[in-house]
């Protein structure tokens, strides 16, 4: 068996000796490029030599990395995507219903210094509320998101990012009245809410290089990631500030099944997995108690 070093001197010989990447400090906006020393010439990447060194980086990775990768299949979750349930949806019990669009969505992936836009969701709560010990429940719904980053400086890789929610989001809220900016008589029912959201982070649709990289139908994290959520959130139809941003920080677990031929496991646990992940969202009240049974 070939060491790892001469794998990964491989890998180093046989890539692209011109890349392109958008930099930390461009945000997005410039382009950086990249070269390895070796002759304009060969610049031209064919399929067979982005596979190859797809290939190449698994190969290195897994060797290197010591990051557990939690083999175990991941346990059933309960998916609660668009297909699966209507935005009108919200859990069963009793309390107030508030629906709030989830907008503006940005997660920062510390591992990877990249950017993950997510389009407009829904987040359907249920609100028990009280000056303290109130509680909130609510099934959060996200659309797919596309990904793109470039490993190492080298390759270009896309995919398609998926979160799974893991049963319902849970937390406390405590009720209070803010006045009214422009009536000192009327002020507005808020909630000072704590919730904490467990979603699977599933993967498909990988590419390097514009080449399919197979991480299989069942490629996710082994375990869900808690993401904490706290804001002040709007109770009351008609309320002039309706828009509340959260920041929240999370760890992406280990991923598992990943890879219909190889075990890629390691390689993304090594690549994405870890702490410091930001989240920023907005939340804007949708509906409000009977007016969400209406649609």
């Amino acid at each position: 068996m070939m060491h790892r070093e001469f794998l990964c001197a491989l890998c180093q010989v046989s890539s692209v000796p011109i890349s392109w990447g958008r930099s930390d400090t461009d945000s997005g906006k410039e382009i950086r490029q990249q070269r390895t020393g070796i002759s304009r010439m060969s610049t031209r990447r064919t399929p067979a030599l982005a596979r190859a060194v797809a290939v190449c980086l698994a190969l290195c990775l897994v060797g290197a990395l010591s990051v557990a990768s939690g083999s175990a299949a991941p346990r059933p979750a309960q998916r609660l995507g668009a297909a699966d349930a209507p935005s009108d949806k919200f859990p069963e019990g009793s309390g107030i219903k508030a629906g709030y669009w989830v907008e503006d969505t940005v997660s920062r992936i510390e591992k990877l210094r990249s950017e993950i836009t997510i389009g407009q969701g829904t987040f359907n709560a249920l609100v028990n509320p009280a000056a303290t010990g109130g509680t909130i429940r609510g099934l959060l719904d996200l659309p797919e998101a596309d990904s793109y980053f470039v490993t190492f400086g080298i390759m270009p890789v896309t995919s398609t990012v998926q979160l799974i929610q893991d049963g319902e989001a849970e937390g406390t809220v405590q009720v209070s009245f803010r006045p009214d900016p422009d009536n000192p008589d009327k002020n507005w029912m808020r909630a000072e809410a704590d919730v904490t959201a467990k979603v699977f982070i599933k993967l498909k649709n990988v590419k390097v290089d514009g080449q399919p990289l197979d991480v299989g139908p069942d490629c996710r994290t082994a375990t869900s990631a808690s993401i904490r959520i706290k804001g002040n959130l709007p109770l009351q139809e008609g309320d002039p500030d309706s828009d509340t941003e959260t920041r929240s920080t999370y760890t992406i677990p280990p991923f598992a099944g990943c890879g219909a031929t190889e075990d890629l496991d390691p390689l993304l646990t090594g690549l994405v997995s870890g702490p410091g992940n930001a989240l920023k969202t907005n939340l804007r009240l949708r509906c409000i108690a009977t007016r969400c049974e209406q649609g």
